[in-house]
């Protein structure tokens, strides 16, 4: 039960990358989506299908890149409503360092 969009099957491939997470917000036009991992406490946002940020089950936040003024805006939210670390220590970090966001502390990447 898959749907096929104007970009091919991307949505299969979606649903198999978000298996074993509960949806925990969209946003209106669901362009950004937020899942949990209730067992093991991991947090991953998408941005337009894209995985963008991760929490890992230690803590630690790394994000893949900043894309689209849009996607920084989701990047953004996602910091202030998940973690206490800014959206510029984030864009410091990218491709260097993933950041642990109890305890600040900074670990390559």
């Amino acid at each position: 039960m898959y749907r096929v969009n104007k970009y091919g099957n991307m949505q299969e491939l979606f649903l198999e990358m978000t298996e074993g997470y509960k949806p925990e917000f969209f946003n209106s036009t669901k362009s950004r989506r937020v899942y949990r991992n209730s067992a093991t406490g991991e947090i991953r946002l998408y941005s337009y299908n894209t995985l963008v940020c991760a929490v890992d089950k230690e803590g630690y936040l790394s994000c893949s890149g900043l894309y689209s003024a849009t996607t920084r805006r989701h990047i953004s939210d996602f910091c202030r409503k998940y973690t206490n670390i800014s959206y510029y220590d984030i864009k410091e970090s990218v491709g260097k360092y993933v950041l642990n966001i109890r305890t600040g502390e900074k670990k390559a990447a």
